[in-house]
């Protein structure tokens, strides 16, 4: 019998795995929702289902893509046919990259780099040597790693900063360059791997619910508001306790949980174990407008990249959904590790607000007045523990001997050459091809 600790994708694809090759499994969740954080909620005001915050999807993300066919409902995900990427500035405007479909995309990135306002061979010699050039620590920076290739600032502006924020969580100054430098080869190996795509209806619907169907449906258990406390062995089984209860008897327990909520659990909360537990939020407005064009993107993608903007990504979240039927122009605009950002992580929820504005009015070139008269309502969200940063530390430090030799690590803390949180990320952590049970 397994225990799995933690009801979000990886919980969750841990038990299907586990489940489907014939074991035994209980999951325990201490919240209300199964799906952790990737989970959608009713906004009372519109009556509409939203998530969080958008997500994107790459084509390289395999276990994404092998769940979503094995729980048929890859019509959930709507992908670009090759990757186009519109992008904004406000002296340059909107325009976009998109390498040719009709080349190997090793080639086709040069012209559309070319295409790019003010873009010439530097920003092509760049693309090539972040490439080829390793970094030559395992510890340094991604702006370190740039600053001895020499690569062009308005590489870095457009392209490289906006990519490193939306995938690590955290400025340059601070983000792994060898995790990186791993995203960049993997996500523009081909043009099936560098598309984007984007789930068409609110996360709950489109994942979580069609995960817990399957797993009812090989009637796994499931206990919700069941915070467990404490791990004890009785001979060479585990015990899960409760506030008011106990559980067992487990031969094996799989930690699906937040690294902070591992060590409070594993009573390892300690100032070196803090360290090594960095977070980086993430903030999302969510923003609904009356009589209200589409996003202007210049493509069929329904969100827009935002270049030397305090907001890093603007979705058109009505463009993005399948069927949302409210009147109501959906926008978000998401900021990644605003407390990267200097002075913009103390804004009250008002500043956001005028910020997102501004921002959006320049993007549709409004007067930034007309489209706050259009705006008929809003809702900031923060994820405060968004992303666990990658670290350097190693496997199980924080696991007593005593209790070890059952204990499947899964939490998300990723090691150097790994990459953040991430949809697939979640996904291949509850992969069981790399869990030894008996």
């Amino acid at each position: 019998m397994i225990a799995i600790i933690g009801a979000g994708l990886t919980g969750l694809t841990a038990a299907l795995h586990l489940a489907e090759s014939g074991h035994q499994v209980a999951v325990f969740e201490a919240g209300d929702h199964l799906g952790g954080r990737t989970r959608s909620f009713v906004d009372t005001h519109t009556q509409t289902t939203i998530d969080h915050g958008p997500h994107l999807l790459c084509g390289a993300y395999h276990a994404t893509r092998k769940l979503l066919n094995k729980l048929e409902i890859e019509s959930n995900v709507t992908w670009q046919a090759h990757v186009t990427l519109p992008l904004w500035e406000h002296e340059r405007g909107g325009f976009l990259f998109s390498p040719s479909a009709h080349l190997p995309l090793a080639l086709a990135i040069f012209p559309a780099v070319l295409r790019m306002p003010e873009h010439g061979f530097r920003s092509i010699l760049g693309m090539i040597a972040t490439q080829c050039r390793a970094p030559t620590s395992p510890i340094t920076t991604v702006h370190a790693w740039l600053k001895t290739m020499h690569a062009h600032p308005l590489l870095i502006r457009d392209f490289l900063e906006p990519l490193c924020f939306a995938t690590m969580n955290e400025s340059m100054a601070t983000a792994n360059a060898v995790s990186f430098q791993r995203l960049l080869k993997t996500a523009f190996h081909n043009h099936d791997s560098a598309k984007l795509g984007w789930f068409n209806r609110p996360l709950t619907d489109a994942i979580i619910t069609p995960l817990q169907c399957r797993l009812e449906a090989l009637q796994i258990p499931i206990q919700r508001r069941t915070s467990i406390r404490k791990l004890s062995l009785e001979g060479k089984r585990y015990i899960l306790h409760s506030q008011s209860k106990r559980y067992g008897h487990f031969d094996q327990v799989i930690l699906a949980i937040p690294a902070y909520a591992k060590a409070r659990l594993l009573n390892t909360d300690t100032p070196d174990q803090k360290k090594h537990i960095q977070t980086r939020s993430i903030l999302n407005l969510h923003l609904w407008f009356k009589e209200l064009a589409p996003l202007p993107t210049q493509s069929t993608t329904p969100f827009i990249g935002g270049l030397g903007t305090q907001g890093q990504w603007f979705f058109d979240i009505s463009a993005q959904m399948v069927g949302e039927s409210n009147p109501l122009r959906h926008l978000c605009m998401v900021v990644s590790a605003p407390e990267d950002l200097a002075n913009l992580a103390m804004h009250r929820h008002a500043d956001w607000l005028k910020i997102a504005i501004e921002e959006f009015a320049a993007i549709y070139a409004m007067n930034p007045d007309e489209l706050q008269f259009k705006c008929a309502h809003h809702r900031l969200i923060h994820e405060k523990r968004a992303t666990v940063l990658v670290q350097e530390y190693q496997n199980g430090v924080d696991i007593p001997e005593a209790l070890a030799h059952g204990i499947i690590d899964r939490c998300e803390q990723p090691r150097i050459g790994e990459l953040p949180a991430t949809i697939e990320m979640a996904i291949q952590r509850g992969d069981t091809n790399a869990l030894i049970t008996s």
